[in-house]
């Protein structure tokens, strides 16, 4: 019921908006204005950064992580405590880390 109501009212709704963001103060020509965006786009998807480590399982693998994955992978190695994310090659894992 009610989005029929305002599927009915849709102009008159987007008329006020646009009166807002004319007219109104600043901060309610700006909420207006993200509104109308937001509806007509879509809101922007954030993107998230996988921290996860990967766990590699050769030395050729510990040899092709950056310098700050194999950071990571070792804090969290040590974090966890359950030996979980720690690879078979954790010896190369460390002598990698000193040559830094």
């Amino acid at each position: 019921m009610m989005a029929a109501r305002l599927e009915q009212e849709a102009e008159a709704v987007v008329d006020r908006m646009l009166d807002i963001i004319r007219t109104g103060t600043d901060a309610d020509a700006i909420r207006a204005a993200e509104a109308i965006m937001s509806r007509v786009y879509g809101r922007p998807v954030q993107p998230t950064e996988d921290l996860t480590p990967r766990v590699p399982s050769t030395a050729e693998e510990v040899r092709a992580m950056t310098p700050e994955e194999r950071r990571r992978l070792l804090a969290a190695a040590l974090a966890t405590g359950d030996g979980s994310l720690v690879p078979d090659t954790v010896p190369e894992l460390l002598a990698l880390g000193e040559a830094e």
